[in-house]
């Protein structure tokens, strides 16, 4: 069977009015998941998009805000087309329906019903009063549109229909199918007029030449032939080196574009034959290509999910490349914490104090669509679409128990008032009532036609209230197990159901874009809540039931639930939200959205208060300027950051690295900024113009450390191939220190300039600069590699680390151990000298420590999980900057009193930091 590509995509869409103004302006609309098909108006302002979750969502092309989500299909929507005037829109579907709408508001003239399999395309006519939607069982319909008649079937097809397409006067149907075959039809009589069977393999696609003479087929074959339409004979042929799976004609029938699924999309010149370019730009098979009006862009779609566009004459494209997503977030009881699941099969929790990630729970295998926590705090339950439910220890983070039994994907679970029992709903339609403690199924209560998606206990714990894609809400006793009550009124699917804190209310939220209120004990609805412009996910109550929080497509809105009046709209960046969860305290709400991240926002203000991000990579590397206004900050994700300290916003963002940037330094100036990489680069980077002054590329292997000298005018590398030195201001290799230097993980000039001290496996190493000659060695026992070096102020001393629990302190003239810090750290990976020369930082995987060099003595402990180690101080010795307790980010400490000053977090869309 012919495979339709359910792709995700990023849509890029100029700024301008035309594509061919301005290359370098993009508009970026938000992420689309499951996008099937789309459709630009004639006008070019609008363009539609049918999904997989059963919608069509419709955005304005310049601004690429979400104008209308259109609900009415119960499947994948498999094509959608403007009709020619722009007034309507049609749409086929894998529930074997075709639906026209009203493209000014939106609604539903008329359900085309006569298919009896999947609907694969659909075309307009160029009147606008025909259509026509071909299926998976080789049939096309013709319709009328003003009436919904069937005016032709057309049966020739044996298998599926992959392609229909109107020629440009409206009198031939051209169709292509999984058999091999294109078929040319006679509108008016319903007569094959042609039967075009060339091509040895499925066609995927077919596509008339503007003028109507030409029609171009593509296939599975390798080949898109050319065909004179009025006499069937076949004009030439292209030879493609991969499978075709789309063609189109541009505009002017000048050039002719094919997308193959090997990556690549090729143009030829049509009155030559011959091949313009071959572009690719994309990891996967392609699945649409199509000309921008004006012939100047060309777009390609492909299961990678991207669409790039391609400029016509330059072939530059710009593209985009997506990230893991939070799907479900749930506040525990006190409010202290909060859960979120994620697209990539994790569960991360938060501490709200800190909005910190304090674990991060591994085990799910798909998307986690659902989280709750035991109303002790303790234990925390997850869904995935593993078909799997995981109870989890919140003390050690370990999984307690995996529930199976569902037949499908985990929709929801929810945790009894009293704890003892977990509810979960299932994509079978039917809910699980579990016995925590022994993980037995109590009961199944099955009822719903379809997928439940959510599943609430009531405050007393005895009802239990269950919402489905079939439209109804249902409650059910849960000592018997049997429906107490069905609530029906939503005109659609329902999504999510939550009781009042009394227990005698419901709140039901629906894609027709509701939230409706219910009497639990009459079944009665008492008031519907209207104004969100897409389907709403969520709804909460607050603690005294006054108010209701919703989460839509546009956004959150705050309820007053006794008038239905709108208190508060939360819009701007709480767009597309997935879930939300409402803090115990009725202050904040968290939303989890399509932005790849969380927000916690004030409900009274409406402001958001935190960001908690899905973080890019790990810190390697940190380094102040050398005034302490800034910090800079390397990662596993190939970026630099460069901070402003007072306001805790990103400055600057370096790109260029293409692997772990495991170091950076500051000039003594503070006008420029090294920074090396495990790609085996060292980039000196200006601070004015964030651009890159040289790159220098001397080094084989990884590049572990990097250091200017006191006076800037060299900059030292360290790698697995030893040494390097460099000329600042030239960008030219002064020296190499190669041979005996081993793998140099650690480097740093003396306070003199004149002397390097290098870390590796073989001990410590100190380096004439001038000479390039080994002036001394230090060994420790037992040989360990040095991790860290720092010198004293002064120089007069050398603090390393070699990653156990001991810190040396060395006499650098005489070569002997001043100081051994024992360390009840594990691993101390990093040492750093304050500015004063009497106290020393160190940081491991179990946190930091400041300590008293003479004495050896711990003046300061800064305890928490560190992901790489990472310490620095501030010039004034005042701040120590670390990874402690924050994943893929940085703390800064105040070590006079051990509080967190600053904190800075980040991923590709977010940069975050918070004061304290």
């Amino acid at each position: 069977m012919f495979k339709i590509f359910i792709i995700t995509i990023y849509i890029f869409i100029f700024a301008t009015q035309s594509f061919s103004e301005n290359k370098e302006k993009f508009l970026q609309m938000e992420k689309i998941p499951g996008v099937i098909s789309a459709s630009f108006s004639p006008n070019g302002e609008t363009i539609a998009l049918g999904c997989e979750d059963d919608t069509i969502k419709v955005w304005n092309v310049k601004s690429g805000k979400l104008l209308r989500t259109l609900n009415g299909h119960t499947a994948d929507v498999t094509s959608v087309v403007f009709s020619p005037d722009g007034t309507m829109l049609v749409s086929g579907s894998s529930d074997k329906t075709v639906l026209i709408w009203n493209t000014n508001n939106g609604e539903i003239l008329r359900t085309l019903r006569g298919h009896t399999a999947d609907v694969t395309s659909v075309s307009f006519r160029v009147d606008g009063e025909t259509l026509a939607s071909a299926d998976s069982h080789g049939r096309i319909i013709v319709w009328d549109v003003q009436s919904g008649g069937i005016l032709l079937d057309l049966i020739g097809h044996q298998e599926r229909v992959n392609s229909i397409s109107f020629s440009p006067d409206g009198a031939r149907l051209a169709s292509a199918g999984l058999d091999g075959m294109v078929i040319v039809w006679d509108v008016e009589t319903g007569m094959a007029v042609r039967m075009l069977t060339a091509h040895y393999d499925s066609v995927t696609s077919v596509s008339f030449s503007p003028d109507g003479a030409t029609l171009a087929s593509g296939s599975k074959d390798r080949r898109v032939i050319f065909w004179h339409v009025r006499s069937g004979a076949m004009m030439y042929t292209l030879d493609v080196d991969e499978k075709v799976t789309s063609t189109s004609f541009s505009p002017d029938g000048t050039m002719f574009a094919a997308g193959s699924m090997e990556k690549a999309t090729t143009v030829w010149d049509v009155s030559s034959s011959e091949i313009l370019y071959s572009i690719g730009g994309h990891d996967d098979s392609i699945t649409s290509v199509s000309f921008s009006n004006d012939n100047s862009v060309l777009l390609s779609a492909s299961i990678d999910g991207m669409i790039n566009i391609w400029d016509v004459k330059s072939c530059n494209s710009a593209r985009t490349i997506g990230d893991d997503k939070f799907f479900s977030v749930s506040y525990s009881f006190d409010g202290m914490m909060l859960s979120s699941g994620s697209f990539d099969g994790k569960i991360r929790i938060w501490d709200m104090t800190s909005g910190k990630v304090v674990h991060t729970l591994s085990g799910h295998t798909g998307k986690v669509t659902s989280v709750s926590f035991s109303p002790d705090g303790t234990t925390l339950a997850s869904g995935g679409k593993d078909r799997k439910i995981k109870i989890w220890s919140l003390l050690s983070g370990e999984v307690v128990r995996t529930l199976g039994g569902h037949a499908g994907e985990v929709a929801s679970v929810s945790f009894s008032p009293d704890g003892d029992y977990l509810a979960s709903a299932n994509e079978d339609g039917l809910i699980k009532i579990w016995d925590v403690k022994s993980g037995e199924a109590l009961r199944t209560l099955g009822g719903h036609a379809g997928e439940v998606t959510s599943v609430s206990f009531s405050p007393d714990g005895t009802t239990l209230a269950s919402s489905g894609l079939d439209g109804f809400i249902r409650a059910w006793n849960v000592t018997s197990g049997e429906a107490v009550r069905t609530f029906s009124g939503h005109k659609g699917h329902v999504y999510s159901v939550s009781f009042s804190p009394d227990g005698a209310m419901l709140a039901s939220a629906g894609s027709d874009e509701t939230i409706k209120l219910w009497d639990v004990e009459s079944g009665s609805a008492l008031r519907t809540f209207s104004g969100h412009k897409g389907r709403v996910r969520s709804a909460s109550f607050s603690p005294d039931g006054m108010t209701m929080v919703s989460g839509s497509e546009d956004g959150i809105v705050v309820w007053d639930v006794g008038s239905g009046a709108i208190v508060r709209t939360i819009g701007g960046e709480a767009k597309s939200v997935y879930s939300l969860s409402l803090n115990p305290d009725g202050m904040t709400v968290a939303a989890a959205g399509r932005d790849n991240s969380i927000k916690v926002w004030d409900v009274q203000s409406g402001n958001a208060v935190r960001i908690l991000g899905g973080h890019n990579g790990h810190i390697y590397s940190a380094s102040f300027n050398p005034d302490g206004t800034k910090l800079a900050s390397g990662s596993s994700d190939s970026t630099i950051k460069v901070w402003d300290l007072k306001s805790g916003e990103v400055e600057l963002t370096f790109t260029g690295h293409t692997d772990v940037v495991s170091s950076v330094s500051f000039s003594p100036d503070g006008a420029l900024l090294a920074s090396g990489s495990w790609d085996g680069t060292t980039k000196i980077w200006s601070m004015r113009s964030a651009e890159v002054i040289h790159n220098l590329g001397g080094n084989v292997g990884r590049i572990f450390s990097t250091s200017f000298s006191p006076d800037g005018a060299m900059v030292a590398s360290g790698s697995d191939n030893g040494i390097m030195i460099w000329d600042v201001k030239s960008g030219e290799i002064v020296r190499t220190f190669g041979g005996n230097a081993g793998t140099v993980y650690s480097l740093s000039f003396s306070p003199s300039g004149t002397m390097i001290a290098s870390g590796s496996d073989y001990g410590i190493k100190f380096w004439d600069v001038s000479s390039g000659e080994v002036i001394r060695i230090f060994r420790s026992q037992p040989y360990y590699t040095i991790t860290s070096l720092s010198f004293s102020p002064d120089g007069a001393m050398l603090a390393s680390s070699n990653g156990d629990e001991v810190i040396m302190v060395w006499d650098v003239r005489s070569g002997d151990v001043v100081s051994r810090l024992a360390d009840d750290f594990d691993s101390v990976t990093s040492v750093a000298f304050g500015p004063d020369g009497e106290t020393l930082a160190s940081g491991g995987f179990g946190g930091a420590k400041i300590w008293d060099v003479s004495g050896s003595v711990v003046l300061r402990t800064f305890r928490g999980h560190s992901w790489r180690g990472v310490t620095s101080f501030s010039p004034d010795g005042t701040k120590l900057v670390s990874d402690i307790n924050v994943e893929k980010g940085l703390n800064i400490w105040d070590i006079n009193n051990g509080g967190r000053v600053l904190s800075f977090w980040s991923n590709p869309n977010i940069t975050s930091s918070r004061k304290w």
